[in-house]
């Protein structure tokens, strides 16, 4: 994995809005990368974050009118919504969807299993990320995980959509498989998708103050959580190579999902300069 490359590619752009945006966490532009044939994502049309109902109401006014954000699309669960807050959308003028790739008995068990010793122990031994890699594929194989990210890719082919974020808790493993399926179809190199994952650990340190209840829920130390949100660019490169083990290719599964080629085209149409 060429770290380094993906590193000074991901470098050259202003990429990490988390001091643009009030009280943002892990809030960041796809703008910027470069695709295998020498486009470009284009700025400012889609960003990946953790929380929202963090930020205040200057950076609501940023997220509209400065980032010119037009659809927020959020991958928790319901319980999660209600434990965090929502914030009033509609209110600030941007159209809210809620596309939960795991139902909530599903993710409280995956949770509790992410938080357990075991699973940090494994976290710690394991070079690719091995606990991680399971759960991210148990979560594109899954029934639901199916019918919300391609829901999610055919939201951003249409023109209404507009310029959008998408986020979960914390936008590193909903959030995170998300923005690899979206970079795998606008033709992105693995190695910068891997990089942008591996981002998010370093983005989500400064925000432990916004992850006390899950803290106390979990029973985990700061220290612990600490560990957990490491990203290790490894863990995004075994899934992708889990999912060109199952269907031929990251593209593969995009099509066993029920993503045709004309989606494709407005996808790469509407994001890509």
């Amino acid at each position: 994995m060429p770290d380094r490359e993906g590193r000074e590619a991901l470098a050259s752009e202003p990429r990490d809005l988390d001091g643009l945006v009030e009280g943002a966490v892990n809030l960041r532009d796809l703008g910027g990368l470069r695709t295998r044939d020498g486009a470009q994502v284009r700025p400012r049309r889609l960003l990946r974050s953790g929380l929202m109902h963090a930020i205040t109401e200057a950076g609501l006014g940023t997220l509209r009118d400065t980032l010119g954000i037009r659809t927020v699309i959020d991958f928790r669960d319901p319980g999660e919504r209600e434990q965090d807050g929502l914030v009033d959308w509609a209110r600030h003028g941007v159209r809210a969807l809620h596309l939960p790739p795991l139902s909530d008995a599903a993710f409280v068990a995956q949770q509790r299993a992410v938080a357990g010793e075991q699973a940090a122990a494994w976290k710690a031994s394991a070079p690719g990320g091995g606990f991680e890699r399971a759960m991210y594929r148990d979560l594109v194989r899954g029934d639901t995980g199916r019918r919300a990210y391609r829901a999610f890719l055919e939201r951003l082919a249409d023109p209404a959509t507009g310029p959008t974020v998408f986020h979960c808790s914390g936008g590193r493993d909903r959030t995170g498989i998300a923005a690899a399926l979206a970079l795998t179809v606008l033709g992105v190199d693995e190695a910068l998708i891997c990089e942008d994952y591996r981002v998010s650990g370093e983005q989500l340190r400064p925000h432990t103050r916004h992850f006390v209840e899950q803290l106390a829920t979990f029973g985990l130390t700061e220290p612990q959580w600490l560990q957990l949100v490491q990203c290790r660019a490894a863990t995004m490169a075994g899934l992708l190579d889990d999912l060109r083990a199952e269907y031929g290719s990251p593209m593969g599964y995009v099509e066993a999902i029920g993503v045709g080629v004309e989606t494709v085209a407005k996808i790469r149409g509407a994001l890509l300069r």
